[in-house]
């Protein structure tokens, strides 16, 4: 843990304060709060500080922004702070980001194995640590959630619903923990259970932490989320789901791949202890199946604040530190030291890619993602969004869109995007009607035509 703490300390010295993604959101929701004044902004603060939207004005002319004040508030008595002794305010989130860090691996380092506290530590958390976003908070609550749940479930509903009351994304994650721990689904068998009224009590005060984010937007607002687009509330296409996994520029796999074999080799050796197959862990893969179903809601899925990496894909590196911890403690000496050296080269890997001093990486795509879009096109079709704002650099870009040389392309409306139009390519009809998108991957005399959609899946009506 102290480790882990020096670690930190010495990336943040090298980083320069800045803001990246929604932090202005923050920063200006906390700079109110902090004057004993709401959320909400005056049109005239909203404009000056380039957070108008007109969609999201109260009855009264307010402004609420798109994310919630949760963490805006836990900044707010630093930024107090700060502006008292004349400081720069990301200086507070810095602080407030370290509490928590701190606060994470304290919680870790008093029930897991060290090998376990070091790949938590020395993860791709390290990049959030002096950005003013929710990243840090997630990852301590979800962190909190991972080791009470076994020993002190109430714990775990509190943390789950203050992670549903600022991220609706987690709502579903928080009812389906609470079924878990109302059915005493428990991931150690012999984990003391708190008595039944107890449980009641707890819950229903988890669930109306969980139900503060949209108890405040539809009293504001009349909406229960603005960051879902209105009826487009949808069953989720397996690509869209697994982005944050496996996705070549927004995954997991691709930007922390030595955390996703670690995860892996310790799962196998879990898996593979006599009379023991998986107790503890099972629980885990199951509450992230409803994380990752709402990750795929979101309305930007090449989001900024990252280096790269979807932030949501940051959220399953806690979940996946049971199976560490359990391989750490119950695997062989061989095991332990194999998981050690993986940790070990995963820390080196996310020390360099993830340092908080580098920038964010959301327009451009990754070196893997633009070796596999030169040299075998046709091999993954990734999310339009995500291909469109990486090769146009620009955020919200128009889907037309083609690889330099015109290797993959993304045809609108049966319309090549400038300056690709190979007379050897015509395009074929289900690629012609309005709005259609079609991939267009190079191959041998010619071009391999796909169709896509924007987001995949079942549109719901609500």
């Amino acid at each position: 843990m102290i480790a882990c703490a020096i670690v930190a300390a010495v990336l943040l010295v090298r980083s320069p304060l800045r803001l990246v993604g929604d932090g202005p959101e923050y920063l200006a929701m906390a700079d109110r709060l902090s004057r004993l004044d709401g959320p909400s902004l005056t049109t005239d603060d909203a404009r000056r500080l380039g957070l108008e939207y007109r969609e999201l004005r109260t009855a009264d002319g307010r402004q609420v922004l798109p994310h919630f004040w949760l963490y805006s508030a836990v900044a707010a008595p630093a930024v107090a702070v700060s502006r008292a002794l004349a400081a720069n305010p990301l200086a507070a989130f810095t602080v407030v980001n370290l509490t928590l860090f701190g606060l994470s691996l304290g919680i870790a380092a008093r029930a897991c194995h060290p090998i376990a506290v070091a790949f938590l530590g020395l993860g791709p958390v390290l990049w959030w640590l002096d950005k003013a976003h929710t990243e840090v908070l997630a990852f301590t609550l979800l962190t909190g959630i991972g080791i009470a749940l076994p020993r002190r479930p109430s714990w775990a509903l509190l943390a789950a619903g203050a992670l549903a009351a600022q991220h609706p994304q987690a709502l579903a994650f928080f009812v389906t923990l609470a079924a878990t721990v109302v059915l005493g689904l428990r991931p150690d068998a012999e984990a003391a259970w708190p008595p039944r009224r107890t449980l009641a009590v707890v819950t229903a005060l988890a669930a109306t932490l969980a139900a503060s984010y949209a108890g405040y937007y539809l009293w504001r607002i009349g909406r229960w989320t603005p960051l879902l687009e209105t009826g487009d509330l949808r069953i989720p296409a397996l690509k869209t789901v697994g982005a944050v996994i496996w996705d070549l520029n927004i995954g997991l796999i691709a930007n922390a791949p030595l955390v996703a074999v670690t995860t892996v080799l310790a799962a196998v050796i879990v898996a593979r202890l006599p009379g023991r197959p998986m107790r503890g862990v099972w629980i885990w893969p199951l509450l992230s199946l409803p994380l990752l179903g709402a990750f795929a809601q979101t309305m930007n899925v090449n989001h900024g604040g990252t280096p790269n990496m979807s932030r949501y894909a940051l959220w399953l590196v806690p979940l996946c530190a049971p199976a560490v911890d359990a391989a750490a403690r119950a695997g062989s000496a061989t095991q332990r030291r194999l998981l050690a050296g993986l940790v070990a080269l995963s820390a080196a890997w996310n020390l360099t890619y993830f340092a908080p001093s580098s920038g964010e990486g959301f327009l451009q795509p990754t070196a893997l993602a633009d070796y596999q879009w030169r040299h075998y096109p046709g091999l993954i079709d990734p999310l339009p969004e995500i291909f469109a704002e990486r090769v146009r650099h620009q955020e919200s870009a128009n889907t037309f869109a083609a690889q330099d040389g015109c290797a993959k392309a993304l045809l609108q409306s049966g319309q090549w995007p400038v300056p690709c139009a190979p007379d050897q390519a015509p395009i074929p009809e289900p690629c012609r009607p309005d709005g259609i998108l079609c991939y267009a991957n190079r191959i041998a005399g010619g071009y391999d035509f796909r169709v896509v959609t924007r987001r995949g899946g079942i549109s719901l009506s609500w």
